[in-house]
């Protein structure tokens, strides 16, 4: 699955923006993210207009509700020199698109789990212990370090170097 170029410079924009020490940690999250969405793709799962509009909605809500959020957005759109427009419509569209299809896998691949009996299921008063919740959590890690160990990135390496990434990140 190949990597684009504006993925690796939205993180690389990430990773300027929180400090340099993130940045193999941003490339990290990339490949993460880049095989977590290729599954979901895969299985079909597909967000909906209706998801991306309620999760930029919340976003919307917290921006205008909460100060220190506002603050760290405000911050953001400065230092990449983006309009507001540009930040709601193309950066955090594509955290709804991302964010919405990799939580349809995690349900989805949490639920197969339980139904298969590898998982405890949630009482029936859909109560998540601590106990279930750190279940499930070693579970899902487990599950994508093996689609990682299984994937096939490609990265176009003229491309790592125009960017100037520190390219030592772990697979």
């Amino acid at each position: 699955m190949p990597l684009t170029v504006g993925e690796l410079e939205f993180r690389k924009g990430l990773a300027a923006s929180s400090g340099p020490v993130l940045e193999k940690r941003a490339v990290n999250v990339l490949f993460e993210e880049k095989v977590l969405l290729n599954e979901a793709l895969k299985r079909k799962m597909l967000h909906t207009p209706e998801e991306v509009d309620a999760y930029l909605a919340w976003e919307k809500k917290e921006y205008q509700t909460n100060p220190e959020y506002r603050a760290g957005v405000d911050l953001m759109i400065k230092e990449w020199r983006l309009s507001e427009t540009e930040y709601w419509e193309e950066y955090e569209w594509y955290n709804a698109f991302r964010i919405t299809m990799c939580d349809k896998l995690y349900k989805a691949v949490i639920k197969e789990a339980e139904e298969a009996g590898q998982l405890l299921k949630p009482d029936k008063s859909g109560v998540i212990t601590p106990e279930i919740r750190e279940a499930r959590e070693s579970y899902w890690n487990r599950y994508t370090l093996e689609l990682k160990r299984k994937a096939n990135v490609l990265v176009d390496q003229d491309v790592v170097k125009e960017l100037k990434f520190d390219w030592n990140f772990q697979r």
